[in-house]
Order: C-alpha cells, then structure tokens, then sequence
C-alpha cells in the first residue's frame, strides 16, 4: 500500500520481525491494533500519537481480555516509506515492513 506524500509513517499495515505471526495496523483515524495474522483477537488496541519520534500508545482495555489500560512509549526510526524499527522502553527493536495485503481495512 502506497502512502500519500506528508502521511504518517506509521500508517498502514505492517509485518514484524519479532514474530511471523503478528502484525500492527495504524489507522489514520489515530486507532491501532496490534495482533497476532489468523482467527480471533489476540493482541492490543488503543489510540496513538507521533510526536518528535516518539510513538505513543494508549491501550483501551476489552472486557474479555486478561489486560489493563495503560500507555507505552516507543521511538520510531524510519529507514524508508517500507521499512521502521520500533525500540521499546526495555531496549528491544522490532523491525517492521509495511505489508503488501490487502485484507486489512482501516477502522
């Protein structure tokens, strides 16, 4: 999916490296979810916002799931309109490729 000139870099659909199985869709509606490809919801969604690198992520809690409402800052470095790495608080890098599919739609 191709990005229009002065978007959001995070907004779309993306694959991680951390596990094939994952993925992060960022709406430009400022809603996200992050979840694991296949059937049933198992994952997080909430709002975000970027602001000077800086990716902010607000949970909103669902009544069936084990968490909680919170937040959780991650720096974003973007290598190119495809690819992102994602560094969270703990250190740890996740790299990210904006993915080809088409079955995803914005929320």
């Amino acid at each position: 999916m191709k990005m229009q000139l002065g978007a959001e870099p995070v907004l779309g659909y993306w694959d991680t490296d951390i596990n094939a199985k994952n993925y992060w869709l960022f709406s430009p509606h400022k809603h996200f979810i992050s979840a694991q490809k296949g059937p049933g919801f198992l994952g997080i969604y909430g709002n975000w916002i970027l602001s000077e690198g800086i990716l902010m992520l607000k949970i909103i809690p669902i009544e069936t799931m084990s968490y909680s409402s919170g937040i959780i800052m991650i720096k974003i470095t973007i290598i190119d309109s495809e690819h992102i790495l994602f560094t969270y608080e703990d250190g740890t890098v996740e790299s990210l490729t904006r993915s080809n599919s088409s079955d995803k739609n914005f929320f």
